[in-house]
């Protein structure tokens, strides 16, 4: 008979990997075993396998009357909560699971999500420094102090915990390439209210982390703003040497050109920024800078390169 330690083990992995048949053969053991709160809370995991949160809450319901304080339950019953949007149940569940001791980084994380998703931003920054207090190297808890630092506009908070996780996480290998991404976000942040220059030096970290096209290409979006109209374009020649198929690199090498007079070159490089990704057919429609091409009422992503290779026809 396996303990019920062993059963646990058996029905993580088997969550990891979608396995619903291995949970309802585990549900089936632990039920012979006697363990039925640990049964119940199986049949909780296959809701939430089948993205059927709704039900998985009454099952970690009736898992939490038989082990009223089963921490592993609580935190399964909170994040149910929230997936099916019902945020101030979530946040009371994770309340109240503090009380009871356990891994406390795992609950203030999750009560910080909450508040986030319930709009309550102020209380999430609070939840999660202190999962960064309790564990400094849980690197999510910097990156959603940063995006909700954003979200408020706090830009010296959200500077400063992408700077702590920087000097704590660079030199660790398993790290890096999350780093980068968070190190590639705030330097997005940054350009989105205005300030290039430390859009840029987030950029140079993130490159320095992890070298990619994308990061190159956001690089250059950076220095063009700066009107650094040479460097921007060298970002992005050294963006396409990586990916000649990155419709990013394209996109932005077309706004710098047109911010520097080139239509032809812009409306050449937007082209096959869209060809490339229909992405950028619904981004380019909005665009104030390509707002004199007239592309704005057109409804398909054939129609406006036919209307740009229109353009360009025009212009030879």
């Amino acid at each position: 008979m396996r303990t019920r330690e062993e059963l646990l083990k058996k029905a993580s992995l088997a969550v990891k990997n979608k396995n619903k048949k291995g949970l309802l053969e585990i549900n089936k053991e632990a039920k012979q075993n006697g363990y039925f709160d640990l049964a119940f809370y199986i049949l909780g995991l296959i809701e939430r396998v089948n993205e059927r949160n709704d039900h998985a809450i009454e099952f970690f319901q009736k898992a939490l009357e038989i082990n009223p304080e089963d921490l592993k339950v609580l935190n399964a019953l909170g994040t149910a909560y929230y997936k099916c949007g019902r945020y101030e149940e979530a946040i009371q569940v994770f309340l109240d699971s503090l009380k009871h001791g356990g891994k406390k980084e795992v609950f203030l994380y999750n009560l910080g999500l909450a508040y986030k998703l319930s709009g309550k931003y102020r209380e999430a920054i609070s939840s999660l420094a202190q999962v960064i207090e309790t564990d400094r190297d849980f690197l999510p808890g910097y990156v959603s102090v940063c995006e909700t630092a954003f979200t408020l506009n706090k830009m010296d908070t959200c500077r400063n915990y992408a700077d702590l996780a920087y000097d704590n996480f660079s030199d660790k290998e398993d790290k890096r390439a999350d780093l980068a991404k968070l190190m590639d976000v705030v330097g997005m942040y940054h350009y989105s209210r205005g300030d290039y220059d430390s859009a840029i030096s987030y950029s140079d970290k993130a490159i320095s982390l992890l070298d990619t096209a994308v990061f190159h290409a956001n690089r250059g979006s950076y220095l063009s703003s700066l009107r650094k109209f040479d460097e921007a374009l060298a970002e992005y020649e050294t963006a396409l040497a990586m990916d000649d198929k990155l419709g990013l690199a394209y996109y932005n090498r077309a706004e710098t050109l047109h911010a520097g007079g080139d239509m032809k070159g812009a409306i050449e490089n937007l082209s096959k920024a869209v060809e490339l990704d229909e992405h950028f057919f619904e981004m380019a429609k909005g665009e104030k800078k390509f707002r004199h091409l007239r592309i704005s009422r057109v409804q398909t992503k054939e129609g406006l390169l036919k209307a740009l290779s229109k353009k360009l026809h025009k212009m030879k």
